[in-house]
């Protein structure tokens, strides 16, 4: 299964350059957010509405050499409620990540590129 995180380009061509990606969250939460295919367009519209040049990473997790747990959602009303998000638990080496897409915005819905 492939898994998926959001973020921009810019902080994708910054991880590219040190060979591994660490989210703000790691560091304030201890872990990286993930997403199953089902989660992330909409985690894209609830969180990601208004950031700039946003890309989606696609995560072999088999290539992470960080846990992932698959965790309920902490607070009510977050997209899929109810179902387990995964998180990584640890950095994000740039080897696990198979590609990237460019995520859009038409209404307030997101598209992801092919």
């Amino acid at each position: 299964m492939i898994l998926h995180h959001l973020t921009t380009r810019a902080e994708w061509d910054a991880a590219l350059a040190g060979g591994c990606y660490s989210a703000p969250s790691l560091e304030a939460e201890g872990f990286i957010h993930l997403s199953t295919g089902e989660q992330v367009r909409l985690t894209a519209e609830r969180f990601y509405l208004d950031a700039p040049d946003l890309i989606v990473l696609d995560i072999d997790p088999r290539f992470c050499t960080g846990e992932i747990r698959w965790e309920e959602p902490v607070h009510d009303g977050d997209p899929g409620a109810g179902d387990p998000f995964p998180h990584l638990y640890g950095a994000l080496e740039t080897l696990a990540v198979r590609g990237t897409r460019e995520v859009r915005f038409v209404d307030g819905r997101a598209t992801l590129s092919p």
